[in-house]
């Protein structure tokens, strides 16, 4: 209930003496969601005191404490070796892990998710661990480790396999044998850690898991016992458990119930690629009545393991269409975007791909389901029934809980939302961005506004290159970059097998929440949204456009991030400044709030919302871009939405700046006979010399002439002198003020 509850330091150390069995063993020791749900600290560790000293110093500081149970490569010391980092970028992945060191049985009583286990449910966990533990020693399987991990238990047993497919498909058909035999319907032995790079929780740290209370209290993990002599279990063993678990996972042919379809190419199986992909089915039973679908229940959610009380389910009805889904909040994805987690690029292969409809001269009966093959994505995110119909999906408002906005700038830009910045070309829009990302990764105030809630920052950028321009301007600005990380593509196996690198668009979701996951960003940046859109779609079409920012803004609300999208404007000039993205209107009206950046006809540059439907609108903040001073902002500003866009005038000055430069581009002329010839154009003189000074015209005596003439434009501008950074007087009262850290100031 207290997460003063203090460490146990000697099971630490107990449990460091089964990890670090040999010199030049590495773990990684992981602390997610730290204050919240974005910060996860880490460190790599081959020194056991320091580990020792670093879990207790931790143990409390959220949810849990743990570290990787299987043998990883030497060379993960280098990312924080024997310390821990805030706010890590990387941490352990199932390439970094070079063989199992055990089998990891993860024991828990089934309850809601987020909160801690009653004494009641403990105990029983507790149990079923007992029990798996008995059977071990009378088949003389050591048992490395038996633990209580404060909510329910854990085991760990020695075993010696390559962390490669056939080492995990014994650990999976393993963990499936001990959860179909062990399993009751108060405890579940969970049969979705088998992945290499799997981190368990360490005995010693406080299990804080919810907020506790005195029935569900918070508990130290302990340790039960320890074998540190005992050897692996044989090879042989284990093939033998894993074949029990293969064979209660995908039976014999002839005995697989199948959805009833009979059709040229027959349905997808379901079944056998759930089995392929490694998903245990919880349960399977008919669905939609007589009309033979099938409902698959997994163990747990693909996404995200604690959804494991039945939230993740693949639905096949009696045509052979499919939907899965999770009915977590949080959980977003459907079938497609299951399979494509695993079979990456499978669409491009065609699979599953639904025919076209016939057409209505072939007079035949054509009805939602009766295509052959999985329908289109916008139908597998609805459940299927049986007869291939969709159902709704009902939520009394009664049953939702009331939650406050939460805003990374306030107002202008929420957290979980979608947000856009828009303007014209060399606006500033880019600077304007990296000017908040700067704000948000130093936890930083703009323009004496509250600080922003200090998080790293995701980056997809499409136009501008990080190394000759995003970087020198974040750099300016004084980020931190090392909280900063951009979004640059993804690998992918194509048609030959081969791995290559790819583009990534808004449609990869995916790879969008796999980036996600490992950043956990306060702010997402798309930069400019309409490059990664995809190269099929039409961004002025509405019913393209739509479904890929809705599931994007669902991505940000379930992982709470900031998502800005960059937007250009069309070139239609007048009208209202809502109206003047580029592209659809969907764009505008699927965003929680649009800021445009400009500047008008006196120079000066400004943030207007032009858009807030979460709040009123706020104030327009001022900014500066100068060759000499770099990004500033300037507090607040009296310049409106409808300055930004009034179309410029012509002036004098212009026309005669226009004639200098047509005038001297043949070479120096006499000032007399330039300013005579003007004054045939009907330049007056004064304003002949205002555009002199405005367009850089040089002088220089010949003896009594005065002569005139353009200066040659050099190949680069000069390197932009240093400039304050963030906390010098400069910004005092106004925010930071940054340099550009690039020639070009726009």
């Amino acid at each position: 209930m207290s997460r003063g509850i203090p460490p146990d330091q000697e099971d630490i150390r107990r449990f460091a003496g089964v990890l670090f069995d040999r010199p030049g063993r590495v773990v990684e020791l992981r602390v997610p969601k730290v204050g919240g749900r974005r910060r996860t600290d880490s460190g790599s560790f081959d020194d056991p005191e320091a580990f020792v000293k670093a879990a207790t110093r931790l143990s409390g500081a959220a949810a849990g404490v743990y570290v990787t149970a299987h043998a990883a490569k030497p060379e993960i010391l280098a990312r924080s070796a024997n310390q821990v980092r805030e706010w890590a970028e990387i941490t352990t992945s199932d390439h970094d892990i070079e063989a199992y060191r055990f089998l990891f049985v993860d024991i828990d009583p089934i309850r809601p998710a987020g909160i801690p286990s009653s004494d009641e449910e403990h105990e029983a966990a507790l149990a079923v661990a007992a029990t798996i533990a008995e059977m071990c020693r009378a088949k003389k399987w050591t048992v490395r480790v038996h633990a209580d991990s404060g909510n329910g238990a854990m085991l760990l047993i020695p075993v010696d396999l390559p962390a490669d497919d056939a080492g995990q498909e014994i650990i999976v058909g393993c963990l499936a044998a001990l959860a179909k035999r062990f399993s009751t319907h108060a405890v579940k032995v969970d049969s979705s850690v088998a992945n290499p790079a799997r981190i368990v929780r360490i005995p010693g740290t406080l299990n804080a898991k919810g907020s506790g209370s005195s029935d569900r209290p918070h508990r130290l993990a302990r340790i039960i016992s320890v074998d540190l002599d005992g050897p692996a279990i044989p090879l042989s063993a284990l093939a033998a458990l894993a074949a029990k678990g293969r064979e209660e996972a995908d039976p014999p042919t002839g005995t697989r119930q199948r959805p009833s379809v009979t059709r040229s190419g027959g349905a997808f199986d379901v079944e056998a690629a759930l089995s392929r992909w490694g998903l245990s089915v919880a349960s399977k039973a008919p669905y939609g009545g007589r009309m033979g679908g099938t409902r698959y229940v997994l163990e747990c959610c693909p996404w995200d393991e604690s959804h494991s009380l039945g939230e993740a389910f693949v639905i096949q009805g009696a045509s052979g269409a499919i939907s899965a889904g999770c009915q977590h909040d949080s959980c977003t994805w459907g079938w497609a975007e299951l399979r494509e987690r695993f079979e990456p690029g499978h669409r491009d292969r065609h699979v599953d791909r639904p025919p076209t409809p016939p057409e209505a001269d072939e007079q035949a009966e054509w009805e939602p389901g009766s295509f052959d093959g999985p329908p289109p994505e916008e139908y597998t995110a609805t459940l299927a029934s049986g007869n291939g119909r969709a159902h709704p999906i009902l939520r009394r408002l009664c049953d939702v809980h009331a939650a406050p906005i939460s805003w990374l700038w306030k107002p202008y830009l929420a957290r979980g939302k979608l947000s856009l910045i828009q303007g014209d070309p060399e606006a500033g829009k880019t600077f304007v961005t990296l000017a908040v990302a700067t704000a948000v990764v130093c936890g930083a105030s703009i323009c004496g506004d509250e600080p922003l809630r200090r998080g790293p920052v995701l980056l997809l950028t499409g136009e501008d290159g990080l190394e000759d321009t995003i970087v020198p301007r974040l750099k300016a600005m004084g980020a931190d970059l090392s909280q900063i990380v951009a979004l640059e593509g993804q690998m992918a196996r194509n048609h030959d097998g081969e791995e290559k690198e790819y583009s990534v668009t808004l449609q990869d979701l995916n790879v969008l929440e796999e980036a996600v996951r490992e950043v956990q960003p306060a702010m997402a940046v798309i930069d400019p949204i309409q490059a990664f859109l995809g190269g099929e779609v039409d961004a002025h079409r509405a019913n393209e456009v739509r479904p890929i920012l809705t599931r994007f803004a669902r991505l940000a609300t379930a992982y709470d991030f900031a998502a800005v999208a960059v937007q250009h404007l069309n070139k239609t000039g007048g009208g209202h400044a809502i109206y003047r993205g580029l592209g659809s209107i969907d764009f505008v009206a699927a965003a929680r709030s649009v800021l445009l950046a400009g500047r008008v006809g006196d120079g000066s540059r400004a943030v207007v919302q032009i858009k807030n439907s979460l709040a009123p609108h706020g104030v327009s903040i001022g900014y500066t871009i100068a060759e000499d001073t770099g990004f500033s902002w300037t507090g607040p500003s009296r310049v409106t939405a409808a300055d930004i866009l009034a179309p410029e005038k012509p002036t004098a000055g212009a026309g005669a700046g226009a004639f200098l430069e047509v005038v001297l581009s043949e070479g120096p002329l006499p000032a007399d006979e330039v300013i005579a010839r003007a004054e045939e154009e009907g330049i007056s003189r004064r304003t002949l010399y205002r555009a002199r000074a405005s367009i850089g015209v040089k002088s220089r005596q010949e003896g009594r002439t005065s002569i005139w003439y353009l200066e040659e434009v050099p190949e680069r501008m000069p390197p932009v002198p240093p400039v304050p950074t963030p906390g010098t007087s400069r910004a005092r009262g106004k925010g930071l003020a940054f340099g550009t850290g690039t020639d070009n100031p726009l």
